[in-house]
């Protein structure tokens, strides 16, 4: 699982990594970003050369993305496959994302837990993830949008339960600040406006940013931009967004909701520790997209 990197007990690189991080949060104007973002790309290059693109056409649904800062992806996973990883993870341990260090599982929810994180050993071998994260259109829609072979910074797959508790910060309205990325997001279960719909501002990602990261109250929300998009569907709905738009996971009312999301970027998230797991599925993995994740022993050209 990610975790903070913390500032006085990590080495120099990480302090190096934690520094940059906060350096890139100045960047709030639109064109700089831009051109930060082309100077990244370059770099990239440079060191790690020109990539061979998949042959997809995602022309006009990256240009949705550009424009909307979300897209519909359709069902990429049928009701069995959903079935299925619902009982691999039956008998997983989940961990409270309070970081109270609580642990539990489906069955035996502790009274006021809204949000449980599965391990990353958990996701990356769960039935149809890495299927997902490493499919030749998702990957080619990210490739497309980030201007350069993209890596899987995080794969969370997390159920948000209804609770009598106030929402919990990613469950109100708020922006990511990771540069240059990108995320997927699959419904696992059936999502109503009673179990938690993702809610997007489209265009939001286009906004000038703010030096604070904070939260956004529903009705401020409401005065300064309307009613933003709200996405429902069966098991196996997926939509993909740019992070940096205002976005929240609903807290649920009634259902309980299970949930996929896959992060792709330019570079890791500077801000985080993430180790890699054991993969223990027959799928070949491009060691550079994979690398955060992924025991190099496991991936392969």
């Amino acid at each position: 699982m990610q975790s903070y990197a913390n500032w006085w007990s990590e080495p120099w690189t990480v302090r190096m990594n934690l520094i940059a991080y906060y350096v890139q949060r100045l960047v709030i104007s639109r064109i700089l970003r831009r051109v930060f973002k082309r100077g990244l790309i370059m770099v990239l290059r440079m060191r790690y050369g020109n990539f061979s693109k998949l042959v997809h056409d995602n022309t006009i649904r990256v240009k949705h993305l550009e424009r909307h800062g979300y897209a519909a992806l359709g069902r990429l996973l049928s009701d069995d496959d959903c079935s299925a990883m619902q009982r691999y993870l039956a008998n997983r341990v989940m961990i409270d994302r309070r970081e109270t260090g609580q642990t539990f599982d489906i069955r035996t929810v502790p009274a006021g837990v809204k949000l449980g994180n599965f391990t990353t050993d958990a996701v990356v071998n769960c039935p149809n993830v890495m299927k997902i994260a490493n499919s030749p259109d998702i990957l080619a829609l990210a490739a497309d949008y980030l201007g350069y072979k993209p890596t899987i910074t995080n794969i969370s797959l997390r159920w948000s339960f209804p609770t009598d508790v106030a929402a919990a910060d990613i469950q109100q309205y708020h922006r990511d600040c990771e540069p240059a990325s990108l995320k997927v997001m699959v419904y696992l279960t059936e999502v109503d406006l009673d179990s938690g719909p993702h809610v997007y501002l489209l265009g939001s990602h286009k906004d000038r940013r703010s030096f604070r990261l904070r939260s956004y109250s529903d009705h401020e929300i409401l005065m300064k931009h309307g009613v933003g998009t709200v996405v429902t569907g069966l098991p196996g709905t997926a939509f993909v967004i740019d992070p940096l738009g205002i976005h929240k996971g609903d807290a649920p009312r009634g259902r309980a909701r299970l949930l996929l999301c896959i992060q792709y970027s330019l570079i890791p998230a500077l801000i985080y520790n993430i180790d890699p797991v054991q993969y223990h599925g027959d799928l070949t993995l491009d060691p550079y997209i994979n690398r955060l994740m992924i025991c190099s022993d496991r991936t392969a050209v």
